[in-house]
């Protein structure tokens, strides 16, 4: 059992339930309690103290009991729990320790110096020591990156015996005529063999590590996040050009990451957000392209996605590429498509897919936990299925209601679809207004703030 140091004082919490005097009181002779009622019941006063400090004793045997396990123990266990393991905190606590918990007191503190989590891992993790899984599952419960560990040691060329050869899966010789291992040339998932790497892996001038001992630990620092039903922009409407995103850049399509089967499996390229080329779609099309998967492709306001009989990989880069007939072409290292002269949509291009970046901002279709609504807040829809298409439509409604008197001086414009939204945008607030243009949870849309009139700026007035 834990202990701590006597010069130390801990808050003890009140018991959960308190025991009935009765309980006591039965355990006496029928005459005494009749005595007692005759008194005006002194005894029994006197057993429901017996009974409180009766509960804090069974109460502290209990927790006693329970503080021998890091789920039930209590927080000021933990690290005492952490040290007779040998938990050891991480690099950047000492920091924590000192900001932001003063509101949490004691308990706060306990979980800061040893989590409950990792401190109950320690010891699974340590059976697993020098295991791959175990570096991929450290790096995505210590940064949050997944990753993938690769055994350098098997792409280590060497010669094997010919009497006793074995197909171990080792890297090999480099085989021109394989394009797609020659794609993965370089990367995590490289299978290809090299020669003995003198160089250390931490060296200062150029960095080695294709040893026959070591290890790398690939992380992918970017994370995937979606777009539903987000509308592809036009970059030349008489060849038929289209680029993912709505803004007009290159946005480099990536994998929607396949969670990991089990603790023990290896991550491949499903299971990490990694930026699918045009050697990986072209060999493996069906696996990211369709509903719900990687990227999807809709034209005319359609629900029934592209067939991916028509779609063909292609090196769009200098939008030289001309597809097919009926055919349409993807180059998703630089999220960008081409259609060709049959398939060419006459009502707009629609796609999901997903994109790259390093954290929840911006705007994107994640969750926003901080976000606080005032209570008098009117809300005003905007989108389809919503009470209103378009936003000024939801504004004008707001301030017919605050000249009705029926709502407050807050209004929220509330924008329900991942789509792009083309209006001069014309506010006119009086003092104490507060209005307040958002997305909703799990949506981004995009306001192309276009100016009307060449002679002044327009697209957007707040006055």
């Amino acid at each position: 059992m834990a202990a701590h140091s006597a010069d130390v004082q801990f808050d003890t919490e009140a018991p959960v339930t308190s025991r009935e005097p009765d309980g006591l009181a039965a355990l006496l002779p029928r005459w005494h309690l009749l005595r007692d009622a005759e008194e005006g019941e002194p005894l029994r006063a006197l057993l429901a103290v017996i009974a409180e400090q009766l509960d804090r004793v069974r109460d502290g045997v209990e927790q006693g009991y329970e503080d021998l396990f890091v789920e039930t123990a209590a927080p000021w266990v933990l690290p005492y729990l952490g040290d007779l393991v040998g938990y050891r905190t991480l690099p950047g606590y000492e920091r924590v320790l000192t900001t932001g918990l003063h509101e949490g007191g004691r308990a706060a503190l306990a979980e800061a110096v040893a989590p409950r989590a990792d401190v109950a891992a320690t010891v699974a993790h340590r059976r697993r020591k020098g295991t791959l899984h175990l570096l991929e599952e450290l790096s995505e419960q210590v940064a949050g990156y997944p990753a993938r560990a690769v055994e350098l040691s098997r792409l280590v060329a060497h010669n094997q015996s010919v009497k006793l050869y074995r197909d171990t899966g080792r890297g090999r010789l480099l085989d021109l005529r394989d394009g797609s291992a020659l794609a993965l040339q370089g990367g995590p998932f490289d299978t290809t063999a090299r020669t003995v790497d003198v160089r250390r892996a931490n060296s200062a001038r150029t960095q080695g590590g294709w040893t026959p001992a070591g290890v790398a630990l690939f992380v992918w620092r970017l994370k995937a996040y979606s777009l539903t039903s987000s509308p592809a922009y036009c970059i030349d409407r008489a060849r038929n050009l289209y680029t993912f995103s709505i803004l007009g850049n290159d946005s480099p399509l990536v994998t929607k990451p396949v969670p990991e089967p089990s603790p023990t499996h290896i991550a491949t390229v499903d299971n990490v957000p990694a930026f699918i080329t045009r050697r990986l779609l072209h060999d493996r099309l069906l696996d990211y392209y369709g509903p719900g998967k990687s990227f999807v492709i809709r034209r005319d306001g359609e629900d029934k996605p592209v067939p991916p009989s028509d779609i063909v990989v292609a090196d769009l880069s200098d939008w030289r590429y001309r597809p097919k007939r009926g055919q349409i072409a993807v180059d998703p290292e630089l999220g960008r498509i081409a259609f060709g002269s049959r398939s060419a949509p006459r009502q707009g291009v629609w796609v999901d897919h997903h994109y790259a970046y390093g954290a929840d901002m911006g705007g994107g279709e994640y969750e926003r936990p901080d976000r606080v609504d005032r209570p008098d807040a009117a809300f005003y829809r905007v989108g389809p299925g919503q009470p209103y298409r378009q936003i000024m439509d939801a504004y004008r409604a707001w301030q017919h209601d605050r000249r009705a008197g029926s709502t407050g001086p807050d209004g929220i414009i509330e924008i329900t679809h991942s789509g792009a939204y083309q209006e001069q945008l014309d506010f006119d607030l009086d003092p104490g207004d507060r209005l307040e243009l958002r997305a909703a949870e799990g949506t981004r849309p995009v306001i192309r703030l276009l100016d009307w009139y060449s002679n002044r700026p327009d697209a957007l007035n707040i006055r």
